[in-house]
């Protein structure tokens, strides 16, 4: 009878089917982790200034200790009056929770100006404003934001929780 090599008890192959199956469940818990603690920016805030005829987006994206080149705001588009009439994209962001992007655009009042920032793992955040005024900036207060709010990848919690519970029951089997 051939023992398995990692597994001396174990009475055929390589690794015991239990201690397989621990190893696998491991294995995608540890490829899901670094997606799964990626988040969507957490606020979009905008301002305009009529008398330069410029949008300021600072986008509340907080990187924390990730690598900045894998995990940033990836791509702003600018909406106005429901035409798409910028789309910038980035490939990195400074280590700063919020980042802060100008743009030249031309409006007026009345003109409905929409920004989306993209997260380059998971998730993206708008906000959305309505230019008034002849002059002056409009206050970011004043933009209305929608989309998720910090939410980590879909189904990351239902999979470690998975993961933990077939462990679990597999080193009880043993």
């Amino acid at each position: 009878m051939q023992r398995g090599i990692l597994c001396p008890s174990c009475k055929e192959g390589v690794l015991s089917g239990s201690l397989l199956t621990i190893a696998l469940l491991i294995l995608a818990a540890l490829v899901l982790a670094g997606p799964g603690a990626a988040h969507p920016p957490s606020a979009v805030a905008l301002a305009y200034d009529q008398d330069n005829q410029t949008l300021t987006v600072t986008v509340t994206h907080d990187i924390g200790a990730s690598d900045p080149a894998r995990h940033h705001v990836q791509k702003v588009e600018i909406k106005k009056n429901d035409e798409d009439v910028i789309e910038e994209e980035y490939d990195t962001q400074a280590s700063s929770p919020q980042v802060t992007f100008t743009y030249n655009l031309s409006a007026v009042e009345g003109d409905m100006i929409e920004a989306e920032a993209y997260c380059s793992i998971y998730g993206d955040k708008k906000a959305q404003m309505t230019v008034q005024g002849q002059s002056g900036t409009v206050p970011a207060a004043s933009a209305k934001s929608s989309g998720p709010q910090g939410q980590s990848q879909p189904g990351f919690e239902v999979v470690m929780g998975g993961a933990v519970i077939g462990a679990m029951y597999m080193a009880r089997r043993d």
